[in-house]
């Protein structure tokens, strides 16, 4: 009797194992990294009138761009139109003086892609990321240099989250994957 429940144990988790393997090969081969496009970006967050976050968010955004194979053009067959990164700073909890003890960042993005005809790729999206952080009032420092590498994580988490959602609609739409000529 033992053995049997061993044995079928055992068995169990072989054929668990086995069908997680087959998953990630599945996954493996969708190949959503790659875009292999031309792009353009516009929008609010370009100009001289950028603040540092905007300059941030788009120099990550072309990284991730570039990462994915995709190249940077005046004349893309790709739009991607910024219109708005808006960023919130909200007092969370207090402690027993009744002093802010955590704070959270909010970044939201609205932003859509079209192609050089103007028919929209993805319509209007909303993207929203946030993170909670605890402020240190022993280290104002270290919170202070916390809380700028959580807005860079954020920042880098929106253009990523871009950059897949473009690379799902890409690999549906492939004639639009075509480099300009």
């Amino acid at each position: 009797m033992f053995v049997s429940r061993y044995l079928s144990l055992l068995l169990s988790v072989c054929a668990l194992s086995m069908l997680v393997h087959g998953c990630g090969f599945q996954l493996r081969g969708s190949d959503l990294g790659e875009l292999n496009l031309d792009y353009r970006i516009t929008g609010n967050l370009s100009g001289g009138g950028a603040d540092a976050t905007s300059v941030e968010f788009l120099q990550l955004l072309r990284q991730s761009l570039k990462q994915s194979d995709a190249r940077e053009v005046s004349t893309g067959n790709v739009l991607i139109e910024i219109t708005s990164l808006r960023r919130q700073e909200i007092d969370g909890a207090v402690n027993a003086q009744v002093r802010v003890a955590e704070k959270s960042i909010v970044f939201a993005l609205l932003y859509r892609v079209v192609d050089v005809a103007g028919r929209d790729i993805v319509a209007d999206q909303r993207l929203e990321v946030e993170r909670v952080y605890r402020i240190d009032r022993n280290n104002l420092l270290a919170s202070n240099s916390e809380q700028k590498l959580l807005e860079t994580e954020l920042l880098r988490n929106l253009a990523g989250q871009v950059v897949r959602g473009l690379g799902v609609v890409m690999s549906k739409q492939p004639a639009l994957a075509e480099p300009a000529g």
